[in-house]
């Protein structure tokens, strides 16, 4: 019985601490927010959509322009730290997906600038979801900046034939 009351209040602390940051997450305040998801997850794990918030609090801090500052880059670690965690544990699809298109925007030219860790994300939303022309837009920039042109045409061909009607694949 003790176990079970130490689980209820760990859950309570946790459902407050999660109130807290998602406040401080609205009014754009990451630091505080990013505290606050930190302390709610401490408090109960199981929560699994705070993983994403938490990456995306800790992604806002990190500043692309101060990038090589060991301070800075440790806020985009964690971002992408909670992401993974978001893409494995969230409750809602939705928030697996935003998870995984967050984490391979990480690694995208404006952060970390590693594509080849951005491929087999991209290739397992894909799986996720074959119907999502997004997903195919994003694998062929990847190839694109790569140099792999003729990828990326075929991947831009095929979302364009998903959704005929959809102006961004034709740009």
């Amino acid at each position: 019985a003790t176990q079970a009351g130490c689980t209820q209040i760990g859950v309570l602390k946790g459902r407050m601490a999660l109130r807290d940051a998602v406040k401080y997450y609205q009014r754009q305040d990451y630091k505080q927010a990013a505290a606050k998801y930190e302390e709610a997850l401490q408090a109960d794990p199981t929560m699994g959509d705070a993983y994403f918030y938490l990456g995306n609090s800790y992604d806002n801090l990190f500043k692309p322009s101060r990038k090589g500052e060991a301070e800075n880059d440790k806020l985009l670690e964690k971002a992408i730290e909670n992401y993974k965690k978001g893409a494995e544990q969230a409750q809602t699809p939705i928030t697996k997906q935003r998870s995984m298109q967050f984490l391979v925007a990480a690694y995208g030219a404006e952060k970390l600038n590693d594509p080849a860790q951005q491929e087999p994300l991209l290739r397992k939303m894909i799986e996720m979801d074959p119907t999502d022309p997004g997903n195919y837009y994003y694998m062929a920039n990847v190839h694109e900046q790569s140099g792999n042109n003729e990828e990326a045409e075929k991947l831009l061909i095929k979302a364009r034939d998903m959704k005929p009607n959809d102006a961004v694949v034709y740009v």
